[in-house]
């Protein structure tokens, strides 16, 4: 397989869904959910970029001790689109030319780097490289694969989107249908740890919600 893309893993929002908690430092199989995250992409990618933001001092010392570049977005209640475009100037400033960068969330728990692995091929094989997407059951997916002329040219455009991008070039996107369910699964609420406790044969703390 070609050389792994570049990597922006946005890990900045304030999950309000949450209450009190910020989704980030809930240990899972007694992992920092921010750290395991970081772990599987790092270990599918040379070049990961971790932006982060809200509570940036409780979720910087959980990953300081990997080999990740961390970036911290100070205007991160503009929304997750200032911290992928902190993401990219990080990457620009670097020097670095990936020949596609993947969009990563952190809260996507049950992701592999088989499944990582899987969509980077889907977007190889195509014969012209697409932002390629994962979709389950009509249902979108995350992580997403932008080329990296795709994403210079959206943000050589004012105002441009990443996701006003996707929804207004259709023919520009790969969907990678399939029937695995880790692309769209996540923690938002406490409902979610509530599925993941299920789903994981691990030791959860009892108090995480009070």
């Amino acid at each position: 397989m070609a050389q792994a893309p570049n990597v922006i893993m946005v890990a900045a929002g304030q999950s309000r869904r949450m209450g009190d908690v910020n989704k980030l430092l809930i240990p899972i199989n007694g992992i920092p959910l921010i750290r395991r995250s970081a772990q599987l992409y790092r270990s599918f990618s040379p070049h990961v970029a971790i932006v982060t933001g809200y509570q940036a001092d409780l979720v910087t010392p959980l990953i300081d001790d990997l080999d990740v570049t961390i970036i911290r977005n100070i205007d991160y209640d503009q929304g997750q689109q200032s911290s992928v475009l902190e993401g990219l100037k990080q990457m620009k400033l670097q020097g670095d030319t990936p020949p596609a960068v993947m969009i990563a969330l952190a809260d996507q728990y049950c992701l592999t780097t088989a499944d990582l692995t899987q969509l980077y091929k889907a977007f190889l094989n195509q014969k012209s490289m697409k932002v390629t997407i994962p979709k389950v059951a009509k249902q979108r997916g995350n992580p997403v694969i932008f080329p990296a002329s795709t994403l210079a040219c959206i943000q050589g455009q004012q105002n441009q989107t990443l996701r006003g991008y996707i929804d207004s070039h259709p023919d520009e996107l790969y969907w990678h249908e399939t029937s695995n369910t880790r692309y769209i699964t996540d923690l938002d609420t406490p409902e979610d740890v509530k599925r993941a406790q299920l789903t994981l044969s691990s030791e959860w703390p009892q108090q995480i919600f009070g």
